[in-house]
């Protein structure tokens, strides 16, 4: 059996897992800020570093999410190519100087 998983769901749950991460990690930062539980500024800069990694990531997501979606549906940009073709711009129909088409 092949497991087979649709990249526009992938993309869509791996934009909202990575929010609920960063969100999360943003919400532990402030209250251990508020807390002053960190000992040395390199600890409060990786927790920074980290939740924009997470950020980052999450925005990768819902780029690659956002590439998925459709702008003209396949019906409709067969009907636009039919009508363009031969229409009044349709420079395959048009004289050349001799007459001869």
């Amino acid at each position: 059996m092949k497991l087979e998983i649709d990249q526009k769901i992938f993309y869509k749950w791996g934009f909202f897992i990575f929010i609920f991460v960063a969100s999360m990690n943003t919400i532990s930062l402030f209250q251990l800020l508020y807390l002053m539980r960190f000992e040395f500024v390199t600890q409060i800069l990786s927790a920074f570093g980290s939740l924009l990694f997470n950020y980052l990531i999450a925005g990768f997501f819902y780029y690659l999410w956002s590439g998925t979606k459709v702008s003209i549906p396949d019906n409709e940009f067969e009907k636009m190519f039919k009508d363009m073709k031969g229409g009044p711009d349709d420079t395959t129909k048009t004289k050349t100087k001799n007459g001869r088409s």
